[in-house]
């Protein structure tokens, strides 16, 4: 058994005898990092997203934004890793994108690049992964993880056509 399924076995045996993750020196334990993952090289930035290619991201949240994936962009890295270009569509109509990456394993999030007016990728000087918080309005991040790309701690497919599968069809499993 790995380190890391070690402590989140440990995190379940406390919920269940009352027992809280301080007590037991557990404080943002399942995002710690297994110590034998290695991130795969981003290489290449894909085209910045088209119109034609957005699929809706239907959340359960009341959002003020339109958010969308580009189908042409979604990967499952050898490293585990969903990536994809995320386009959100504020009141205002101007698309804003991000390349990033989603990490099922310890519920974390990296954004890679974000777009810039010239029409071109603008790569995030040094990029690092982040927890996923759990709030209740325009939180894209925790439906993506939660509905759509990861199921348990491992990605919602093997294929990038999977992934897409669950994006047009959402399993809405309980809250993680």
């Amino acid at each position: 058994m790995s380190n890391l399924t070690a402590r989140r076995v440990l995190w379940v045996c406390l919920a269940v005898l009352g027992g809280t993750p301080a007590s037991a020196g557990l404080i943002n334990d399942l995002s710690e990092e297994d110590p034998d993952w290695v991130e795969q090289a981003l290489g290449t930035l894909p085209p910045l997203p088209e119109e034609s290619a957005l699929e809706a991201v239907k959340l359960t949240s009341d959002a003020r934004y339109r958010h969308y994936v580009d189908r042409r962009t979604v990967t499952l890295g050898a490293d585990g890793v969903v990536r994809f270009s995320l386009v959100v569509r504020p009141e205002s109509g101007r698309l804003q994108s991000s390349y990033a990456g989603l990490r099922c394993q310890t519920r974390q999030w990296k954004t890679y690049a974000h777009s810039i007016a010239n029409g071109d990728w603008r790569p995030v000087a040094a990029p690092v992964w982040e927890d996923i918080e759990r709030k209740t309005r325009d939180n894209v991040r925790q439906e993506l993880y939660q509905h759509f790309f990861c199921k348990g701690n491992g990605p919602g497919g093997t294929t990038p056509e999977q992934l897409l599968r669950r994006l047009r069809q959402p399993v809405r499993e309980p809250r993680r």
